[in-house]
């Protein structure tokens, strides 16, 4: 595929892990892969951290994404959001 294309996973995720968006970028040479280091599969993209939004844009814009490995502040749960 010729087209332009961006992965974004997080370490956290157990069921989408960045190892498979790695295999997965074989078939996509012309791709990026951004490691939401703490991220999960759930984690609102666009909220947690500005350089995730920033890469986002970067990408829309047509510019290498210049920061491919964002740290999020690990987030601990006590008590399941629907037990409020």
């Amino acid at each position: 595929m010729r087209n332009r294309s961006v992965f974004i996973s997080g370490t956290l995720d157990a069921r989408t892990p960045p190892s498979n968006a790695e295999e997965v970028r074989a078939g996509f040479p012309n791709s990026e892969h951004m490691i939401i280091e703490n991220g999960t599969h759930d984690d609102d993209l666009f909220l947690p951290s500005q350089l995730i939004l920033q890469g986002v844009l970067e990408f829309l814009r047509g510019e290498p994404v210049s920061e491919t490995r964002v740290r999020l502040e690990r987030k601990f749960v006590t008590q399941a959001p629907w037990e409020n």
